[in-house]
């Protein structure tokens, strides 16, 4: 007598099939989540509200915020909040906000820490109604793919505008400066050329205006991080792909970037040359560039490990440190995130920022490969892309940066959703099979 034994395993549930089976198992989430996440990504992460011009007077960031938070209480369902505090990346961040607190009794100066402390409220709030979002495939789309449009936008409006610095640097009459700017269009432009391909017509041609639109913003604002971070970021994405279609894009690429390099501003193509002469560059040469304030920073570090010398100090402690030397030099930041974090904050925040980031790469990898169920290059290529920026900025207390720890938290969600899925659906297929075998060894 022949026994029934499946001799192959069955096809689980296609990408296509689970974006709904993730909405069947996101029960307590609110169903607009998506849409509050998007508005208040593009008023506090992106900074749209500074050109509404009179509407900046109402405050969007923090009416946004403080409007987001308050609908969550109201709509979102206490099992969904309990999954957020459970989530790790959420912890953490909470844990970076209370090393923030804390570095305020040990601070240099303290009416500074506390002005940066102000932050807090809103950077929190943002993570919040990011992590809240419902973690579906479409959902987690919609949020990234709205955060690269607002910044095309956004950039679109610059340009028209035509606010520039230093001559003819793009740059914006708000918060962010050209080296901002450039690393926020890091972060959106991969998000911006990954949903090219993806989606409605519409959608697609939307994608591909706000890559052109970030690509032009970009090379506008002459930031040499920016550029790194730009190729950087474009090449994790490129790498995500099959082998041939990365020699394919690889020999196009070479032949179309050195045709196109004349239409690069010449502040951009100037600076761009720059960097292979750094030993006669400021950053090198100067006691105000960036290679002299990292090692003053690191030292800063090492002398007060615990807590650092206070959030938003750096400027006041180099200053001081140029009066012990006798010396004579601008009071800077330390333009390196991670440098002003562990002088800032001490070690133990610079390892819970290094922890978060590490977390978001691990979270963006399951994503990668074109080997994945759902291949999303854009996520571990925006932050590549944003992180290779922060190497030349201080973004220690950056609504980006906070921006980023919202979409860890949220990526964690979507990770672990779509595990539970395809570990039930594994289940049912396992039920099933043996179902199955035992009724046909039944009947035989």
């Amino acid at each position: 007598m022949k026994v029934y034994q499946p001799t192959r395993a069955r096809r689980l549930p296609c990408v296509g099939s689970l974006p709904r089976i993730s909405v069947q198992n996101a029960g307590g989430y609110w169903a607009m989540s998506a849409v509050v996440a998007i508005a208040v990504v593009a008023l506090t992460t992106v900074r749209i509200g500074e050109l509404l011009g009179p509407i900046r007077i109402l405050k969007p960031v923090f009416v946004s915020t403080l409007a987001g938070v308050v609908a969550h209480l109201i709509q979102t369902r206490p099992v969904a909040w309990a999954r957020l505090w459970k989530s790790l990346p959420f912890r953490l961040v909470v844990m970076y906000a209370i090393v923030v607190a804390l570095s305020f009794p040990f601070s240099i100066w303290k009416g500074r820490t506390l002005s940066t402390m102000m932050v807090l409220p809103w950077a929190l709030g943002l993570v919040i109604v990011v992590g809240l979002t419902r973690p579906t495939i479409r959902d987690v789309d919609n949020v990234f793919r709205w955060t690269a449009w607002f910044t095309a936008i956004t950039a679109a409006v610059l340009l028209v505008n035509g606010d520039v610095v230093a001559g003819s640097r793009l740059t914006s009459k708000g918060s962010y400066d050209p080296n901002d700017l450039a690393a926020l269009f890091c972060f959106a432009m991969p998000i911006a050329i990954g949903t090219m391909f993806r989606g409605r017509w519409y959608s697609r041609i939307s994608s591909c205006l706000s890559a052109a639109v970030l690509c032009v913003a970009l090379m506008e604002t002459g930031s040499r991080g920016g550029l790194i971070g730009l190729v950087g970021g474009m090449l994790v994405f490129l790498l995500a792909f099959q082998p041939r279609t990365v020699l394919l894009v690889g020999v196009v690429l070479s032949i179309a970037l050195p045709a196109a390099w004349p239409l690069v501003p010449a502040t951009m193509r100037d600076r761009a040359a720059s960097l292979f002469s750094l030993e006669d560059d400021y950053n090198s040469t100067s006691n105000s560039g960036r290679i002299y304030l990292w090692k003053r920073g690191i030292v800063f570090a090492l002398q007060r490990p615990l807590l650092g010398i206070g959030a938003g100090t750096f400027e006041a402690k180099i200053g001081d440190d140029f009066r012990v030397q006798g010396s004579r030099g601008s009071w800077h930041t330390a333009h390196n995130t991670f440098v002003q974090v562990a002088a800032e904050l001490g070690l133990l925040g610079f390892g819970l920022l290094v922890w978060l980031l590490a977390l978001y790469g691990k979270y963006a990898a399951k994503f990668w490969s074109w080997k994945s169920r759902v291949h999303r290059p854009e996520y571990l290529a925006s932050l590549v892309g944003y992180v290779v920026c922060i190497i030349f900025l201080s973004h220690g207390y950056s609504y980006i940066l906070f921006g980023i720890f919202g979409f860890t938290v949220l990526l964690s969600s979507l990770s672990r959703a779509l595990l539970e899925v395809q570990d039930r659906s594994l289940d049912q297929f396992r039920y099933k099979t043996s179902s199955r075998g035992a009724a046909i060894n039944g009947a035989r």
